[in-house]
């Protein structure tokens, strides 16, 4: 089951809402048949719109401050509150994470598409992309949690 923890009103996807959403469901079913749904964008805390975080990434103060989590009125989830999210998937024994929609991670590295090439997005490289935090929610020293987080790697 996927455990789709955002879009609530207001902060759409705080990591309480994670906590509470990841354990309600773990009681319900086996934990690692759960995963743990995590937002790639953010919605706006008044009127609910959203914008990826591939364009949050580009304000001013998301790039100065890797810590806020609130900017131009929208609320997302930073590098840090992925991290730890990723981290509580895997200390509920979750079958892992979902995230909605990766493509709307920012790039470290330009795409092409026929005649169009996409430019890097990540202010600060590899470490400014969401899927790195998750990566690094991820304790190491399992096998299964060493493959997992080589896949992530790979796909950035």
């Amino acid at each position: 089951m996927h455990a789709m923890v955002y879009d609530a009103p207001h902060r759409h996807s705080t990591y309480d809402f994670a906590v509470r959403a990841a354990r309600q469901a773990a009681a319900l079913l086996p934990a690692h048949k759960v995963t743990l749904g995590v937002p790639f964008y953010g919605r706006h805390m008044t009127t609910g719109e959203w914008r990826t975080y591939e364009d949050l990434a580009k304000l001013t103060e998301v790039r100065r401050n890797t810590s806020v989590d609130e900017a131009d009125g929208y609320y997302f989830n930073n590098r840090a509150a992925m991290a730890r999210k990723g981290a509580l998937a895997r200390e509920l024994g979750l079958g892992g994470v979902m995230i909605w929609e990766v493509g709307q991670d920012c790039r470290v590295h330009p795409v092409t598409h026929g005649d169009t090439t996409h430019g890097v997005t990540c202010p600060d490289g590899e470490s400014s992309a969401l899927l790195t935090a998750l990566r690094k929610g991820l304790p190491a020293g399992s096998q299964e949690n060493d493959d997992l987080a080589n896949r992530i790697k790979v796909e950035l």
